[in-house]
């Protein structure tokens, strides 16, 4: 039974094509080869795995993973279920078993839409009520042994999944939210085992940690794009002028956070979005921006390298669109199939104090990523280091933190050394 429900997880992913995976991939066989024994794949949707799957066809294929497959040829062909499904159609028995178990519902002006292309989070939340996940609020902090949360005691197996809108999952240790107060949209499904006790969780972008995380060289770098125009050379030449002009380069940057000239509003509303990098462009420019504004405003619209160090390696990412990220630590959400989904700037703090597990600025304290990277600042380039190898007499450290509103986040992720004179 676990073997076919796995699958048949897998062959709605494939169904719904949304998700990139190699012909060879394993277990892609077997699920597509299960989902035609049973009725739930026709041959030709198993060939061409690219075709998008309606929600008619994903009602066929939950039934035919289910014990109700043997009673669709019982269901009969009278009435009329929605007004744009007959009793006659061929899929309409499937429809009334799917829409009777709650698996899947109408709408509100009576329709079903077989027709529809399904999309991935409408196919995820079916087979998930088809096995028996919870989809109402759960919401409650953990314990400091993270064996509860809230007033459910959660499984001595308990298997905590964490998710991204991009698809990427991971497994999440219960230890990593002790103490993490949950609301009722971190929570996406779970289920109870017979002692009502929670023994799987999937969770809604919660630790932040499923994102990658690395250091951008500078923003300057930035305005070497591809314009499809005819004034290409003029218009990437007119930009890059203006960026090396009135942009701070990385060494500028960082001083600016150590002297404390960049202060924590000024960066978020600065890395706010991509137009709040133009205003600020535009405005320090002033009255020379005569002649490269069309530039400067199609700087929006168009794609970008960045080049970054991510985990040690020297990297560069492209992208079709401009991010609002200048220059530092920064956070990088990607799609399950590596492609770059969006990309956020973290918010620098100064610390003066390292620990074990975590830094403090002040009196604040942050605990630090388990996986945090360490950087060096030398010559204006970065270099992976350790964090045994720094410290804050001979180094101003800036460390930098996610805080995009993921509710067990908010930790250093890097940690960037700058030499002191």
């Amino acid at each position: 039974m676990r073997k076919r429900l796995c699958s048949l997880l897998l062959a709605v992913c494939l169904a719904c094509t949304m998700l990139v995976i190699p012909a060879s991939a394993s277990g892609y066989n077997t699920a597509v080869q299960t989902a035609l024994i049973l009725g739930g794949l026709t041959s030709d949707q198993a060939a061409n795995p690219e075709t998008s799957l309606t929600r008619g066809q994903l009602a066929q294929l939950l039934v035919a993973f289910s014990p109700y497959r043997e009673s669709v040829t019982s269901q009969g062909t009278t009435g009329t279920l929605f007004s744009d499904v007959n009793g006659s159609d061929a899929l309409a028995p499937y429809i009334r078993i799917a829409v009777q178990q709650g698996w899947m519902s109408g709408y509100t002006d009576s329709s079903f839409r077989p027709d529809n292309t399904v999309t991935l989070e409408e196919a995820c939340a079916a087979v998930l009520n088809l096995l028996g996940y919870d989809v109402t609020t759960l919401s409650g902090t953990f314990n400091d042994t993270a064996t509860a949360l809230g007033g459910m005691t959660l499984a001595d197996n308990v298997e905590i999944l964490d998710t991204t809108a991009e698809g990427v999952a991971g497994t999440i240790r219960p230890s990593r939210l002790a103490g993490v107060t949950l609301k009722g949209d971190d929570v996406r499904y779970y289920t109870t085992n017979e002692q009502g006790e929670i023994d799987r969780l999937i969770l809604d972008d919660v630790t932040g940690d499923l994102w990658t995380y690395g250091v951008l060289d500078d923003v300057r770098n930035l305005v070497n794009i591809v314009d499809d125009s005819s004034d290409t050379t003029t218009t990437t030449d007119s930009l890059s002028s203006l960026a090396d002009n009135v942009l701070p380069s990385t060494s500028e940057i960082l001083y600016s956070i150590i002297d404390g000239s960049i202060v924590s509003t000024l960066w978020e509303s600065l890395t706010s979005s991509p137009s709040s990098i133009i205003s600020y462009l535009l405005n320090v420019a002033s009255d020379n921006t005569s002649g490269v504004l069309s530039s400067v405003l199609g700087y929006l619209g168009k794609g970008a390298n960045y080049v970054c160090y991510i985990d040690g390696e020297n990297t560069t990412l492209q992208t079709s669109v401009k991010y609002p990220v200048i220059a530092g630590g920064i956070a990088v959400g990607k799609s399950a199939s590596g492609t770059v989904k969006s990309m956020v700037q973290l918010m620098p703090v100064m610390v003066d104090q390292l620990g074990a597990a975590s830094v403090k600025s002040g009196d604040t304290r942050y605990k630090t990523a388990d996986d945090m990277q360490v950087y060096l600042w030398y010559k204006g380039q970065y270099f992976p280091t350790t964090l045994s190898q720094i410290n804050t007499e001979d180094y101003y450290l800036i460390g930098w933190y996610d805080n995009f509103g993921c509710t067990a986040g908010n930790k250093i992720r890097v940690l960037v050394a700058v030499q002191k004179d």
